[in-house]
């Protein structure tokens, strides 16, 4: 197995991050020479914990200490606050991504003079919603397709790459059933196109994810967002996607600096009937087409599977249907059917959605990157034999932290900086990680060399193998 760790930085140097930028959502004080936190700590950031509810949220913790002791002591003490305040977040499994920062007695809020002004300084700062300053990758998206479908017809989308997708009269919530909608989508199947758009394959609770692929819709009318109606779906066949692969739907969950992925729909998104099982489209033509639903529900006591039957012989001709009903049989198993294929997805909100499994990876090891330069990058491990991208789980300092990286495999690593001073990448070849081998071994050391962007975009679109 042989799998690549690739850098991104996408920011400015650490020593230039403002605070003002980021107000604090908490500040955690410490008593003199310590760094345990006190019970009303802990309680303020059990608060803050109950607070978080996107996972794909990153902080920063951001440590510092009053001016008493020599500097070097200040600087460790301010570190081991962070690391106390990271290891609280840990032992209560936040999933979050944590950023951590220390600048001893550097950044004082007074004088730090007296006792009262000296123990406001004995703080860690906690910065929620955390972005890298100055990301700058924006500029490297991938642009999308545009295509213009009439809201009150049957219409089968084709990209350039490969997707398919069905649009059923009606999905929209448009201002009137004769809308012309315009329908943009991008596609994600090469790896450099995940690499520059910033995506990744792990879920909300920091599993690993194998992809068969992602794609990005957005629609409006005349300029104003609509989403699809209640109840109503997608049916997507992704490419690369093949009969039985176990391959399921994935909604995105955003952040600022790194993309999760639930089978969970958002909170604020369309409501479903949860006695829907399947929903399957037998298409000849445009004009000839069948609409079978299936339910299940329940009598006296006794699960029933009903079928709705949709069907008509014209595009002119109203939908004829039918129902059935009959005792489920509970080993019975029902196919989605979609162009006679069970290839397809269904999808039930727009954004970007993953087509997805779990992937359980039985040797793994922890590995630590540092960058040998004052730049912030954010970094992810991508696997070439597996379709798998992993983002970095923490950062402390200039040294990123990956908690689980397969053992026994050869692997690449790029950095890559775009900010104001310009475009930065270096590269590693060839690293392996053995299972032999503890944490403190593996660790791997990254300088950085200044390129123009089409030597970057080359380098990463070496990484290419199909997704």
């Amino acid at each position: 197995m042989r799998f690549n760790l690739i850098i991104f930085c996408l920011g400015t140097v650490g020593s230039l991050f403002s605070q003002n930028s980021y107000p604090s959502t908490r500040t955690i004080f410490f008593e003199k020479n310590s760094d345990q936190l006190s019970l009303q700590s802990q309680e303020i950031l059990d608060s803050l914990i109950l607070e978080i509810t996107n996972p794909a949220e990153e902080l920063l913790l951001f440590g510092h200490t009053d001016a008493d002791a020599s500097a070097a002591y200040n600087m460790n003490l301010s570190r081991n606050r962070t690391l106390a305040i990271q290891n609280y977040f840990f032992s209560h499994n936040l999933p979050n991504r944590l950023h951590l920062e220390w600048r001893g007695e550097e950044k004082p809020v007074n004088a730090n003079l007296e006792i009262s002004e000296k123990a406001l300084n004995r703080r860690v700062e906690i910065f929620r919603n955390y972005q890298t300053p100055s990301n700058q990758l924006s500029q490297l998206k991938k642009a999308a397709e545009i295509f213009v479908i009439q809201s009150n017809r049957d219409t089968i989308i084709t990209c350039k790459e490969g997707t398919q997708i069905f649009v059923r009269a009606g999905s929209f919530n448009t201002p009137n059933e004769s809308s012309e909608i315009e329908i943009e989508i991008t596609e994600f199947y090469k790896k450099s196109d995940f690499l520059l758009n910033n995506l990744t394959t792990t879920t909300t609770s920091n599993e690993l994810l194998e992809s068969g692929g992602t794609i990005e819709i957005h629609a409006n009318v005349k300029g104003e967002s609509v989403e699809l109606n209640q109840g109503s779906t997608l049916q997507v066949i992704y490419k690369d996607k093949k009969e039985n692969d176990g391959m399921e739907t994935y909604y995105a969950v955003e952040g600022k600096g790194v993309t999760k992925w639930t089978t969970d729909l958002p909170k604020d998104s369309k409501a479903l009937e949860p006695i829907l099982i399947s929903e399957a489209y037998r298409i000849r033509n445009m004009d000839t087409m069948e609409i079978v639903t299936e339910f299940i529900i329940n009598v006296d006591g006794l699960n029933y599977k009903a079928t709705k039957s949709l069907k008509r012989g014209h595009r002119l001709s109203p939908f004829q249907e039918s129902v059935t009903q009959e005792l489920l049989d509970q080993k019975e198993y029902v196919n989605s059917i979609f162009f006679s294929t069970d290839r397809a997805l269904t999808v039930r909100d727009l954004g970007r959605i993953n087509c997805d499994r779990l992937k359980r990876m039985e040797n793994t090891q922890q590995l630590s990157v540092e960058i040998k330069s004052n730049l912030i990058p954010s970094l992810v491990l991508k696997l070439d034999s597996i379709n798998m991208i992993i983002p970095f789980s923490r950062r402390e300092g200039n040294v990123y932290v990956f908690d689980m990286v397969p053992t026994n495999s050869s692997f690449d690593v790029i950095a890559l900086y775009i900010g104001d001073q310009g475009i930065f990448m270096g590269q590693l070849s060839n690293e392996k990680i053995l299972d032999s081998q503890n944490s403190s071994e593996s660790k791997r050391y990254i300088g950085l060399k200044k390129c123009t962007e089409r030597e970057l975009r080359l380098a990463i679109e070496q990484t290419d193998s199909s997704l």
